[in-house]
């Protein structure tokens, strides 16, 4: 299953993505993120190998693989819980002072999924659109 989503944040291109590759800022804008393992690589360079715990009713453990890191044009990242694999390609792009993300998604699961596909861009859209209410925020009152 692939689909693209996209966002545009009212801000430039370098802060959003200094925010973006920040895991100590995760928790404020990923529900119910705890921590991140890291077990191979630089945070989001290539050959990056971690895990995301999530906690809540069902914690997950996420694991995450940096494919190729262009910034601050795009990064290509792989996560995969169970059995399922996800590659997401962030695209940004600065235009006029404003960020324009654009995420290129790919779904592979073991069973037929594709029923659910919108379900699966819906959740994509609302972490698109959580990521950019909090930069927003982040602009109004720093750290």
């Amino acid at each position: 299953m692939k689909y693209i989503c996209e966002s545009w944040i009212d801000c430039d291109r370098d802060t959003v993505i200094k925010l973006y590759t920040d895991f100590s800022l995760y928790s404020r804008w990923q529900p119910n993120f705890a921590s991140v393992e890291r077990f191979a690589g630089e945070d989001f360079q290539p050959g990056f190998h971690g895990v995301l715990n999530f906690h809540g009713d069902n914690k997950v453990r996420m694991e995450m693989f940096v494919e190729e890191n262009h910034l601050p044009d795009h990064i290509s990242c792989v996560y995969q819980v169970a059995d399922v694999w996800n590659r997401c390609i962030d695209n940004f792009e600065e235009v006029d002072g404003r960020t324009h993300w654009l995420m290129d998604v790919e779904f592979r699961f073991k069973e037929d999924m594709t029923v659910h596909g919108e379900l699966f861009q819906q959740a994509t859209q609302k972490g698109m659109d959580m990521f950019r209410d909090f930069v927003m925020e982040s602009l109004e009152s720093p750290r």
